[in-house]
């Protein structure tokens, strides 16, 4: 990372107000003229900093003497006071023009022109001066800071040794920019002698346990990290607002999210406006990990609003955002209106697809795939991915396989990729090497299944098909404990213990799974419920939740299944029979019915004249033979 410690205007207003008590350029005009009362009145009103004042009365000296050099200096320290930086410039050439040995100009004109970031012109500027002062550091040193800049390690090293050697006020500087170059080019050995070397001399520096901080930071030892940047802070609160900011990043990447938080507050209390985005940012990833949902979106907004970098970081705080909520239709949104080159177009297209497989939009998601394999730089992981998708859609499951091993084998994420192909084994009953990639998924990444809870469902789903099926209890209490919240495991594990005949336990399930509000498919939990109260006896609970089918779907078939109950449990036969014909009314063509309604009534009324028409009926209708056969027993051939 590219860390500039220096705010340049606080260098530069420091500088001009050096000026004030410098003697070198302090000193007034020796003599007793108008000239020189001018001028004083002129300095009276710089001191006090009134600078619209100083400019008229600088202005005034300079009227009746333009070779005055002084006034020059001044009046452009004081345009540079109000901003107007090419008002000083012009000043400051003035300056040079009359005294081109003039050192405070020197200083000031190549400071002013690193404030605007015009490092090529600050770099003649210094130049200039070090051929007047070849013993003054400053100018080394800026020369060295421009060079920096403007990624020229290679100048810029010889400079901040030069300044270095020479010891100047700005000697420390020169280390601790020395050491993040050093950092920069991945040097880190090298970095770590500069900072012991500057600790011997400087111990007890604040920009040097910033430094070395940073430089912890970047070797991801994030402990040592914060020990240094809060110990920066500890020797100076007001030091520098991008040191809390650092301590809340590391402190973020440990786990430490409320007291990351802490430190992102006070960043975006302390630090520049315009660039505390990163706070709210870093924000976002905390309560995104703290699952405060509102907190989290609300930052992302205000990042958004602050006009911040849609950067890498960016992409991959706010999909983890997202993600979290199953936000999908706003990852698409995402990934759709994303500036141009921030991301690789091909794997846009992929984030794409992924979004739109979790909305289960497959064309859409296949179309995005498509473009992910066949655009962009070649040879990438996510390029061959996207093909192994893509021959899943057309169901080619072995075709995606290779493909998904050509994913590792250019360097994909392993685990994701095992995951993969395991679901494609899985969808081609390959069951037991399915649970294999499924395994190494998991051996690779060991929070993968946090990530991905739905592996523990497909293990559960391959222990029923491969005999197993009290394994799968296990493998379906994993996924609860990780997806409390969704339907989709209790639904499940409801189904299993139905069929252990653990009904008591299965009806709990089945309830807790239509109490979720991610339900998608409630008519098969009610049926399987139905089912439960049923075969436990519960005939009536059966019934009420039969009531409520019907109340939702108004399938003739349940009317049907009610009717049975009601006839299991012997209650009037009107009741039974109103529910049967309301079945054949909705779905006259159903022969079934008509036999079921047969039955009802010779075991209500033996008056087979009341039976036979509708056996008769269901005969026509083409129900099974044994049909036939009760017919025949009860009406005759």
């Amino acid at each position: 990372m590219k860390e500039n410690l220096f705010r340049t205007n606080f260098f530069l207003i420091a500088f001009l107000l050096y000026l004030i008590s410098s003697s070198d350029v302090m000193s007034s005009v020796n003599d007793s003229s108008v000239i020189q009362t001018k001028y004083d009145k002129a300095f009276t009103y710089y001191k006090k900093e009134q600078w619209p004042q100083a400019i008229i009365c600088f202005t005034d000296v300079i009227r009746e003497d333009p070779s005055y050099v002084k006034a020059y200096l001044y009046r452009g320290a004081s345009y540079g006071m109000m901003n107007n930086s090419d008002s000083a410039i012009a000043n400051y050439r003035k300056v040079l023009m009359l005294d081109p040995k003039n050192k405070s100009a020197h200083k000031v004109l190549g400071l002013v022109r690193y404030d605007l970031k015009e490092y090529n012109e600050a770099i003649l500027v210094f130049t200039k001066g070090i051929e007047y002062y070849s013993s003054e550091g400053f100018f080394y040193y800026y020369r060295g800071l421009c060079y920096f800049l403007l990624d020229n390690y290679s100048l810029a090293l010889p400079d901040l040794d030069k300044s270095i050697s020479l010891a100047g006020k700005n000697a420390a500087e020169a280390y601790i920019l020395k050491a993040t170059i050093k950092r920069n080019e991945k040097k880190f050995n090298e970095a770590s002698s500069i900072l012991e070397e500057f600790f011997l001399k400087y111990p007890d520096n604040k920009m040097g346990y910033y430094e070395r901080g940073l430089f912890y930071f970047d070797q991801n030892d994030f402990k040592n990290a914060v020990i240094d940047l809060e110990k920066s802070i500890t020797l100076d609160p007001e030091f520098y607002a991008k040191a809390y900011f650092w301590v809340a990043e590391a402190k973020r990447l440990q786990g430490q999210d409320s007291e990351a938080l802490e430190n992102y507050n006070i960043y975006i209390l302390k630090g520049d406006p315009t660039v505390t985005n990163k706070g709210y940012l870093g924000r976002v990833a905390c309560y995104t990990n703290l699952n405060r949902k509102t907190e989290a979106y609300t930052n992302i907004q205000l990042y958004e609003n602050s006009k911040g970098t849609r950067n890498a970081s960016y992409y991959l705080i706010k999909q983890q955002l997202l993600d979290k909520y199953d936000d999908y239709k706003s990852l698409v949104a995402l990934y759709t209106s994303k500036e141009k080159d921030e991301i690789e177009d091909s794997m846009l297209y992929f984030k794409q697809g992924i979004a739109y497989e979790n909305l289960d939009q497959r064309t859409e998601a296949e179309n995005a795939f498509k473009k992910a394999a066949f655009t962009g730089k070649p040879n990438q992981w996510y390029k061959w991915y996207s093909k192994g998708l893509v021959a899943a859609y057309e169901k080619d499951y072995k075709g995606s396989i290779v493909e998904f091993n050509k994913a590792i084998e250019t360097g994909g994420p392993y685990a994701k990729i095992s995951f993969a192909k395991g679901f494609m084994l899985y969808q081609d009953k390959n069951y037991l090497e399915a649970y294999k990639e499924f395994g190494k998924a998991m051996e690779v990444d060991s929070q993968f299944a946090q990530t991905h809870p739905e592996i523990y469902l497909y293990n559960a789903n391959i222990k029923n098909n491969t005999g197993s099926s009290k394994q799968s209890l296990g493998e379906l209490n994993k996924y609860i404990t990780q997806k409390p919240t969704s339907y989709i495991g209790y639904y499940n594990r409801g189904k299993y213990y139905y069929l252990q005949k653990e009904y008591a336990l299965s009806v709990e399930d089945f309830n807790k799974a239509l109490s979720k509000t991610d339900a998608t498919d409630k008519e098969s939990i009610y049926s399987f419920l139905v089912n439960a109260y049923n075969d436990s006896g519960k005939k009536l609970e059966a019934i009420k939740t039969l009531d409520k089918m019907i109340e939702l779907y108004r399938e003739p078939s349940y009317y049907m299944i009610r009717s049975t109950i009601k006839s299991d449990l012997n209650l009037p036969y009107k009741e039974v029979l109103g529910d049967i014909n309301m079945s054949i009314a909705m779905d006259a063509g159903n022969g079934y019915y008509y036999f079921m309604r047969g039955m009802y009534k010779q075991k209500y009324d033996t008056d087979t004249t009341q039976i036979c028409p509708d056996l008769i009926k269901a005969l026509q209708l083409g129900v099974p033979t044994e049909v036939k056969l009760i017919k025949e027993s009860l009406c005759g051939k």
